[in-house]
């Protein structure tokens, strides 16, 4: 592989990189309630309507490594505009088939795997991309910034109005998806500059799966970040074995539309854009161990809560609950990921790291599919719950003695 210098703190390009995030995270939230409620008019199955969100983390379990390798070969800004152009096609010809009057959740399932499998490549590139464009010390307060504002249009403008528009037609909410990746696209192609990753000026060209091996190595050696990823993985098996049945609780239990539902999604956002935006302060005066334990505490405390309560008010606090504990783990998660590894390998341990924490995704949602399936709706957020707090002694033991902060931390 030829070395290409990697560009450094360009002038607008954060900026760019950030209304694209924002652009392709709006629409994503459209269908983040539509899809479901698609789902769910074709069958009242829970482990049916989760095999949605198994859907979506299923990529990053066959194709994340892959994913990786591929963004530690070529251009960063190059890998994102094209993946999010055809994004945009996929979707699009799903609201064709839409509109033409097609049903069919084979090919609902389809569609959302092929989403998430131009996520694996997009979201990889956009993290390993971003130390290119601010300094390490600002990481903390640039993936707060992306975080945040992301959130907010995915899971707090996004839901609630892409609720408001199923019920209109189902349609529109598709429709506008596939236009949010193509402006998302226009936004990153806009970008100018090579960012295509350095390399030692002697290192041999390496076959795609050396490459995978090398980076899964480095990762696994690295124990904070390997502590991070199993920690991530339980976070996301508990929270999503309760998110991927919310559909059922939230018309079952809870007696909400559609509407309603995008609503609940848009208190896990409030909450999320909240953790995220202020977690830069936070760290800045509380010992980053603390707020990292003190969020998988409160994620396991909000599932229960969410578990035992009959008022969707009450429900929608839980989930503010999750969602700012989420956005604190995520800015420190990120930023230390960011300031330790070698640009080299980032794609790579990028990848590794969302293949161990996303990949466990499918395992939550069927998890909360079967158990709802055998014990009911709110079994599926008391058996999330538990798993999350299996998390706690685990970061405390192999994380209490590591320096998080991205501007002191070494390899």
């Amino acid at each position: 592989m030829t070395s290409l210098p990697v560009v450094t703190k360009q002038t607008g390009g954060f900026t760019r990189l950030w209304f694209a995030s924002v652009a392709s995270n709006l629409g994503d939230g459209l269908v983040i309630a539509a899809f479901p409620l698609l789902a769910a008019t074709f069958t009242r199955d829970p482990v049916a309507v989760s095999g949605l969100a198994a859907a979506a983390g299923l990529p990053w379990l066959v194709l994340g490594p892959l994913s990786g390798a591929i963004v530690d070969r070529f251009d960063r800004r190059k890998l994102m505009w094209w993946f999010d152009l055809l994004r945009a096609i996929v979707v699009g010809g799903l609201t064709v088939f839409i509109g033409t009057g097609g049903e069919s959740l084979v090919v609902l399932y389809a569609v959302v795997f092929l989403i998430a499998a131009g996520e694996t490549i997009v979201d990889v590139s956009a993290q390993a991309i971003l130390p290119a464009l601010v300094p390490k010390a600002q990481l903390d307060a640039a993936n707060g910034r992306l975080f945040s504002t992301m959130t907010l249009a995915n899971r707090f403008v996004g839901p609630p109005l892409g609720g408001f528009l199923f019920g209109v037609a189902a349609l529109l909410p598709i429709a506008a998806d596939a236009a949010s990746f193509a402006i998302a696209a226009a936004a990153v192609a806009s970008i100018t500059g090579v960012f295509r990753p350095t390399v030692e000026p002697a290192a041999p060209v390496s076959s795609v799966w050396a490459s995978v091996g090398e980076g899964m190595r480095w990762l696994w050696s690295n124990e904070a970040i390997r502590a991070f990823a199993i920690g991530a993985a339980m976070l996301n098996i508990g929270t999503y074995a309760g998110e991927s049945i919310l559909v059922l609780f939230a018309q079952e239990q809870l007696g909400v539309g559609g509407t309603g539902f995008g609503a609940l999604f848009a208190a896990t956002a409030a909450g999320y854009s909240g953790g995220s935006f202020l977690a830069p302060a936070v760290v800045a005066r509380v010992a980053r161990i603390v707020v990292v334990i003190s969020s998988v505490l409160i994620i396991s405390v909000s599932l229960l809560v969410i578990g035992l309560a009959g008022h969707w008010a009450v429900v929608a606090a839980g989930l503010a609950g999750v969602g700012l504990a989420g956005g604190f783990w995520d800015v420190i998660a990120v930023s230390f990921r960011q300031a330790v590894v070698p640009d080299r390998l980032l794609g790579r341990i990028m990848a590794a790291y969302r293949v161990i924490a996303h990949g466990s995704i499918p395992i939550g949602a069927l998890l909360g599919g079967i158990t709802a399936s055998v014990g009911g709706n709110r079994a599926a957020f008391f058996v999330g719950s538990a798993v999350v707090f299996v998390a706690v002694p685990y970061l405390l033991t192999k994380l209490s003695r590591v320096e998080l902060d991205p501007a002191r931390a070494t390899v």
